[in-house]
């Protein structure tokens, strides 16, 4: 269940850290998504900015909107991101005037980072962290650390914004140590409509917000994020992030998308297997 007071917090927090210059801004995730809500239609009328709607994602239309319109910057999904690198039919358009790529809903690996760096050497990059229950954005990249050598973290705490991180025994660590990441603020949702038992399980008494996730804060305030609680495989007791894996595989020059997921294994008790679509022609 989402307030209105939800709604204009974030707003506001996300207008803080907008860079003056976009003005124009194109709404390729989809409005029913939280941050499409957010970024691609709250946003732009706050700031009074126009925005150009993609009935239907296309890497043709996105493109070629990108290409009419003269877009400085380009809010999108890892999963387009990682088209952007290897899809031919980038290779064909000027995209010199892109200034700025933003992510959001999924991790980002470094590998595709370095490649898209690479590939749009004018541009810098940013993204943000959060979640439909926090209406959207928890973290960001503030506007000073639009830069690639920051591609690794999810950014800082947004305004008004509290985030700790725990251990298994709800004891709060401190810099550099890994463990689950809870959150409360302004933006946070109020519950889960009819549903208690999903409620207590994710908002507790204090009124923090368990997100689920777990990650690292480092000496400069940022946040970076290792993976999802539940999707850790245990190896022989140890936890193995999923995500990690799969960013060092899309980094291999034969693969075009990658999952990992745990599976049962008689002697380490899971191992992780890698679903791998290789690119075409391999």
């Amino acid at each position: 269940m989402i307030a209105n007071q939800n709604v204009i917090a974030q707003v506001l927090q996300v207008r803080l850290i907008t860079p003056p210059d976009l003005q124009r801004i194109l709404a390729v995730l989809p409005i029913f998504h939280i941050t499409g809500l957010v970024h691609a239609l709250h946003l732009p009328i706050t700031i009074n900015a126009e925005f150009y709607m993609l009935p239907a994602f296309t890497m043709k239309d996105l493109i070629d909107t990108l290409v009419k319109y003269q877009l400085k910057e380009l809010l999108i999904v890892p999963p387009i991101l990682i088209r952007l690198v290897r899809d031919p039919l980038v290779d064909k358009y000027d995209l010199s005037y892109l200034r700025r790529f933003s992510t959001v809903a999924a991790p980002i690996f470094e590998e595709i980072l370095h490649l898209l760096e690479k590939k749009f050497p004018q541009t810098k990059f940013k993204q943000a962290y959060g979640m439909t229950e926090s209406y959207s954005c928890i973290i960001a990249s503030p506007p000073d650390k639009h830069d690639w050598k920051y591609g690794h973290t999810v950014g800082t705490i947004c305004a008004s914004t509290e985030v700790k991180v725990i251990d298994l025994d709800d004891k709060e660590l401190g810099l550099n140590e890994p463990g689950k990441i809870l959150t409360r603020g302004p933006q946070t949702t109020m519950d889960y409509f009819k549903n208690p038992k999903a409620t207590a399980d994710t908002f507790d008494s204090e009124g923090w917000l368990h997100t689920g996730d777990q990650g690292i804060i480092d000496e400069e305030g940022m946040l970076t994020i290792t993976d999802r609680i539940k999707e850790m495989t245990k190896v022989k007791g140890i936890g193995v992030a999923p995500a990690e894996l799969e960013g060092l595989l899309l980094g291999h020059p034969k693969v075009e998308d990658v999952a990992v997921m745990g599976v049962k294994d008689d002697y380490a008790g899971e191992i992780p297997k890698a679903y791998m679509v290789p690119k075409a022609g391999q």
